[in-house]
């Protein structure tokens, strides 16, 4: 790992430890969803069956961010839904960044290069980076995403990204259909920032995507793993969601979770979660941000939640918050242990 990465995570460890120590609950990374719509018809959610409506205005998203309770955060991803199909796109990333100071990320399908294109002319200086969906090589993103021509207009999204000086980041979702791509995923986009999550269940995102067949059962999960062996060092050692994954695979482990202590999210309706597969503990339509996140209620659920296994989302794991140091010692000592042939 490099120099400037032990920096940055070492220095998101001692945030979340001085936050900690304080007894400070106030989130440091947001995932708000500004719509429900999708484009794609992707075969691991249901979103794009929805016709959503009464969404988030401007305004409403605007006095979610301007509350006490936002004034910690480090980390705002702009998610979906498809987030390109609101009109407005370009004054909520403006509203949230002059409100917060935190340059957000958007994740996108890629579907609509020109309405991409258009908003980073407008706000590529105040937006991290945007990541857009690869899941498989041409036939298999097309046949996943439900879109014909979908992966041309990705690659086309991915050059407009980068021509606007941001880093493009691929983001693949690890399903039955593409598992056995992913080595050829990664040579495909070598040389961009790549991403990749194991696809998921849950009953209150993904519009309730518990009745698809996507998931790896337990005979694909042992060849994943093999997948991920053989990438080593690059994917499974040098992020700590691909490093810690093998472990959530093989015993549903991970390191400790801090959604509704330092991690938030808000879905297009207004409901406050504490992460993409729990159910809501209110909705900014009724009572404000900071009842809500200072409820006794919301107190009861971080005692439940702080122990959690039931999922391995990225936008939950938020590289876990672990210490840099642990995280590598653990690393090399598993390498040592390959090298001598010790079952690991």
């Amino acid at each position: 790992m490099s120099l400037k990465r032990y920096y940055y995570f070492s220095k998101k460890y001692l945030q979340l430890k001085k936050y900690q120590i304080t007894g400070e609950k106030k989130p440091i990374t947001c995932m708000i969803s500004v719509t429900s719509n999708c484009n794609s018809g992707c075969l691991t959610c249901n979103f794009w069956q929805l016709r959503s409506k009464d969404e988030l205005t401007l305004y409403e998203i605007k006095k979610i961010f301007s509350s006490p309770v936002m004034s910690n955060l480090k980390n705002i991803g702009i998610t979906g839904g498809e987030p390109t199909l609101r009109p407005d796109l370009s004054e909520i990333i403006k509203s949230i960044y002059e409100i917060t100071k935190v340059k957000p990320t958007l994740s996108t399908n890629g579907w609509m290069p020109k309405k991409v294109d258009a908003i980073l002319k407008e706000n590529k200086n105040i937006m991290r980076n945007v990541g857009t969906s690869v899941d498989g090589l041409e036939k298999t993103h097309d046949k996943i995403r439900g879109l014909n021509g979908g992966f041309a207009r990705v690659k086309e999204t991915v050059e407009i990204v980068k021509n606007n000086g941001l880093r493009p980041n691929i983001d693949t979702t690890i399903s039955k259909g593409n598992y056995k791509e992913l080595p050829e995923i990664i040579k495909e986009w070598k040389g961009y920032d790549h991403d990749f999550k194991i696809a998921q269940s849950s009953e209150y995102y993904y519009a309730d995507n518990t009745n698809c067949n996507f998931e790896l059962n337990n005979e694909e999960k042992s060849e994943f793993i093999e997948i991920l062996e053989e990438l080593q060092p690059n994917v499974s050692v040098n992020k700590p969601y691909s490093f810690f994954l093998k472990d959530w695979i093989k015993t549903k482990k991970r390191p400790t979770c801090h959604a509704a202590r330092f991690e938030i999210f808000i879905d297009s309706h207004g409901n406050i979660q504490p992460c993409t597969h729990k159910p809501a503990i209110g909705n900014i339509r009724e009572k404000s941000l900071e009842e809500i996140w200072y409820s006794q209620d919301a107190d009861k659920l971080r005692n439940v939640y702080k122990n959690c296994t039931d999922c391995y989302e990225r936008c939950t794991t938020s590289d876990f918050w672990v210490s840099p140091f642990k995280w590598r010692a653990i690393a090399l000592a598993k390498k040592m242990k390959n090298k001598l042939g010790i079952q690991a």
